[in-house]
């Protein structure tokens, strides 16, 4: 698997390329783990800093509790992010209001998905990451698609994930719902995608997703332009460089998922 991790880095543009990007295209700024490098992590202060920056989209992550709550947070483990350790699975909802994310003095508490989906109201795009499907959280993709139907956010609220099963199961309870594909990378001319395990598999057998989203290394023409030909978008994680941002646009990347929203927004306006 390293192996063919660092084959794949070796033909990243990013290496080989040495574009002078004139005017930029538009794109999808997509505002990653609420805004993770504005406020701690997968919060209510992250989500609404997004917003407050206007990003076109907001990435968040996913988990269940012992009680079937939905929370938000990166790891299936509170060590990480807060002053709590343990699985989320072996919490209950009102255990883990004992906790607090914190960053830089900056201490939030851990938020529900519902309590984002109030905040967010439409007002930006809500990328759902679901880290472990049903396998993992009984019953997770049907709360979450419940959750999406009581607040009518069917036009706003997507789902992505590295998981095809979790994607399937999606579809199944609601096609209506827009689905991303997350993966690392795909080399030149094989059917194959690198993502927490390798998949023989085409890009087109993915039918039901949106689009795909790609580590930024690993992206080339190829990959974009077999994406576009199926018509669907490519985006780009996780990528805080403006100027390698500028070049992966002239290579006809469709967005970025970034933690400085600031940042790579200020190119939305040059």
């Amino acid at each position: 698997m390293s192996l063919l991790f660092l084959f794949l880095l070796c033909l990243s543009p990013i290496f080989w390329t040495n574009i002078q990007p004139q005017n930029l295209p538009d794109f999808e700024l997509i505002s990653h783990r609420g805004a993770a490098g504005l406020a701690p992590e997968n919060t209510l202060a992250g989500v609404q800093k997004a917003l407050d920056l206007k990003a076109d989209r907001i990435e968040i992550d996913v988990h269940q509790t012992k009680d079937s709550v939905l929370v938000v947070m990166h790891d299936k483990t509170l060590n990480r992010t807060t002053n709590g350790r343990g699985k989320i699975k072996r919490q209950t909802y009102e255990e883990l209001q004992g906790f607090a994310v914190d960053l830089m003095g900056k201490r939030e508490k851990i938020p529900t998905l519902e309590e984002v989906i109030q905040l967010v109201d439409g007002r930006a795009i809500l990328m759902i990451e679901v880290k472990n499907g049903d396998a993992y959280y009984s019953g997770i993709e049907r709360r979450i698609v419940e959750l999406i139907h009581r607040y009518d956010g069917g036009n706003w609220c997507f789902v992505m994930s590295f998981d095809d099963r979790v994607l399937y199961k999606v579809n199944e309870l609601d096609s209506s719902i827009l689905l991303y594909k997350l993966f690392v990378g795909k080399p030149r001319f094989l059917s194959v995608i690198l993502g927490k395990r390798l998949h023989f598999k085409s890009l087109e057998s993915y039918e039901m997703v949106e689009g795909f989203c790609v580590m930024y290394p690993f992206v080339h023409r190829q990959l974009i332009e077999e994406v576009h030909a199926l018509g669907k978008t490519v985006f780009v994680w996780t990528l805080n460089d403006a100027e390698v941002f500028k070049e992966l646009l002239e290579l006809g990347v469709d967005g970025v998922i970034t933690d400085c929203p600031d940042v790579l927004g200020g190119l939305k306006e040059d």
